[in-house]
C-alpha cells in the first residue's frame, strides 16, 4: 500500500466459509497493529456461531435451522410423495413448521408424547422424504451426514455435503 501509494485507495476483505473467522481477525490486526481501516469486510457463506451446524447433544437448534434445505434438496431431488410443483411455497411452509411445530415438539425433549412424535414425523416425512419409521428412530432429530445418506438410498445414491444438487453412488 506505501509502495503503491494506495493508502487513499479503498479497502475491502472478502472471507468465504472459515475465511470469514479470518477475514475478522485479519481485519482487527491491520486495524490495531498498523492503523489500517478497511471500508467493509465482506462474508461469504458465513458460520459465525459454530455451534449453529454442529448437531451437538442436547442442542436441537441445527435440526431446526437445517430443514427448510432438507426439503429444498428433497424437492429437487424428487423424493417427495407429494412433490408440490412450486418451490418456493413449499420451503415457506417448510420454515413455518420448523420454527414453529417442529421446534415446540424438539424442546419437549423426552417428554413428548408418542402421538406428538408421530405426527411431527409424519410432517416431516412429508417435508423431506425420509421415512417416517426412519425419522422416529432418530428421535426427529436427522444430521446433515444421515439426511445425505438416507435420502436418496433406494436409488443407491448419496447427495452432496457442499451441494446437495450433486450425487454420489454408494
Amino acid at each position: 500500500i506505501s509502495r503503491n501509494n494506495r493508502w487513499n485507495s479503498p479497502k475491502f476483505l472478502i472471507g468465504e466459509s472459515y475465511g470469514t473467522f479470518r477475514s475478522a481477525v485479519l481485519g482487527n490486526l491491520l486495524q490495531q497493529r498498523y492503523t489500517m481501516h478497511l471500508n467493509g469486510i465482506d462474508l461469504i457463506s458465513s458460520v459465525l456461531d459454530l455451534s449453529t451446524i454442529t448437531f451437538a447433544p442436547g442442542d436441537d437448534r441445527p435440526y431446526i435451522y437445517y430443514l427448510p434445505s432438507y426439503a429444498a434438496v428433497a424437492w429437487y431431488h424428487k423424493a417427495l410423495k407429494n412433490r408440490p410443483a412450486d418451490l418456493m411455497p413449499f420451503l415457506e411452509e417448510a420454515r413455518h413448521y420448523a420454527q414453529g411445530e417442529y421446534a415446540a415438539t424438539l424442546f419437549k425433549g423426552s417428554k413428548a408424547s408418542a402421538a406428538e412424535k408421530a405426527a411431527a414425523a409424519k410432517k416431516l416425512s412429508s417435508l423431506t422424504g425420509l421415512a417416517e419409521d426412519y425419522l422416529l428412530r432418530a428421535n426427529l432429530r436427522v444430521t446433515l451426514g444421515q439426511f445425505n445418506a438416507e435420502l436418496l438410498r433406494s436409488r443407491g445414491l448419496t447427495s452432496g455435503r457442499i451441494d446437495a444438487r450433486f450425487t454420489a453412488y454408494t
